[in-house]
């Protein structure tokens, strides 16, 4: 689902306060006292949006006893490639959202759950395990940083030229780009039970390189790639496998 029809589903949500029951049986009928969706959104962001109730149906058994309704009240499944339109949004009306459409996985989670947390509701059995790394060797290239496709990597310098390379976790889907990438080999997954989000996983000064003037984090006098090229002029250098 595109951020734009996760966002009317949303608005949707927010606005009528739906019953919901989310299926992966789109064959089924449900009575219309219910909204069926498609089963590919997380109930918490539901929830955290304003449904009434979300159930879910993963029996592909016939309807219960008590939504034994009569035909023209049953309502089929909707795809959430079409939601629903809300009375608000027909009238040009803004609905303000306490999940953001747009964001990862992970973190459309994690703010669904500290909606719900707001609210008195438990939420620590339903926390992801977020994403962890490590780097050894790191020398604050940046290379991950440019290919990571939720920014979740970033390098901040300060007026001290201490460069860190910070890891938003509720931001990384764990696809493993920045590690295959990385031209050091510096960067690998980690197993943390830390619930920071947010972690620094190097740091340290930055020297200029005397042969390519490259900013990284080392000794020097030249950067790694020169140092390589220095002692192979004909060599390559690729990632690991």
């Amino acid at each position: 689902m595109d951020s734009a029809t996760r966002r009317r589903l949303y608005v949707w949500v927010a606005a009528d306060r739906p019953v919901i029951v989310l299926t992966t049986h789109l064959t089924k009928r449900y009575p219309r006292t219910v909204s069926p969706l498609a089963m590919d959104v997380h109930p918490a962001e539901l929830l955290a949006c304003g449904a009434t109730r979300v159930y879910v149906d993963g029996s592909p058994e016939p309807l219960t006893e008590q939504w034994d309704e009569p035909e023209p009240r049953f309502r089929y499944v909707e795809p959430l490639t079409a939601p629903p339109v809300s009375r608000r949004s027909l009238l040009g009306l803004s609905t303000k959202l306490p999940v953001d459409p747009a964001a990862p996985d992970t973190t459309r989670l994690t703010q669904a759950l500290d909606v719900l947390a707001a609210r008195g509701v438990d939420v620590s059995a339903l926390r992801p395990a977020l994403p962890a790394l490590t780097a050894t060797g790191c020398i604050a290239c940046g290379v991950c940083t440019k290919v990571c496709p939720e920014q979740a990597l970033w390098v901040a310098t300060t007026d001290t030229s201490v460069a860190t390379l910070y890891h938003d976790r509720t931001r990384c889907r764990a696809d493993g780009v920045c590690i295959d990438v990385c031209p050091y080999n510096a960067l690998s997954r980690a197993d943390s039970q830390d619930p920071a989000p947010v972690v620094a996983l190097a740091s340290g000064t930055l020297t200029t390189c005397a042969k390519c003037h490259t900013r990284f984090i080392g000794a020097g006098p030249l950067c790694p790639t020169c140092e390589r090229q220095q002692r192979d002029p004909f060599g390559s250098w690729l990632p690991r496998p």
